[in-house]
């Protein structure tokens, strides 16, 4: 259980500012990830549209969130 919020903010955007971002080993990451579905048979999917309600959802509940959620000193 998260007991200080803000001290986990603050490590959290402590440990964001100290990685650097590398294009391509994210995208390595990405296809690795992406070959593994196929191997697996779980992509591509035979219907497109399998899923979307789920997926629907979780978008309407995190712009639900981001509106709602007050501003952090970096949003300001």
């Amino acid at each position: 259980m998260i007991r200080d919020a803000e001290t986990l903010r603050r490590f959290e955007d402590d440990l964001a500012r100290g990685e650097t971002s590398d294009f391509i080993r994210t995208l390595l990451l990405v296809d690795s990830l992406h070959r593994e579905a196929v191997r697996f048979g779980v992509s591509p999917r035979k219907d497109p549209m399998d899923g979307i309600e789920v997926v629907l959802r979780i978008a309407k509940a995190l712009n639900l969130v981001r509106e709602t959620a007050p501003l952090s000193d970096a949003d300001s």
